[in-house]
């Protein structure tokens, strides 16, 4: 999920340091809102 969600901001010609940043925030909120812990 993290390497799908980082490829997708590169995608988007986005920096690597924003595509890394921005995959972690989507899969930290994904598992919160799962009630992951």
């Amino acid at each position: 999920m993290l390497a799908s969600a980082i490829a997708a901001h590169l995608a988007k010609a986005k920096p690597l340091e924003d595509s890394v940043r921005e995959g972690k925030r989507l899969v930290f909120a994904t598992f919160q809102k799962n009630g992951a812990e």
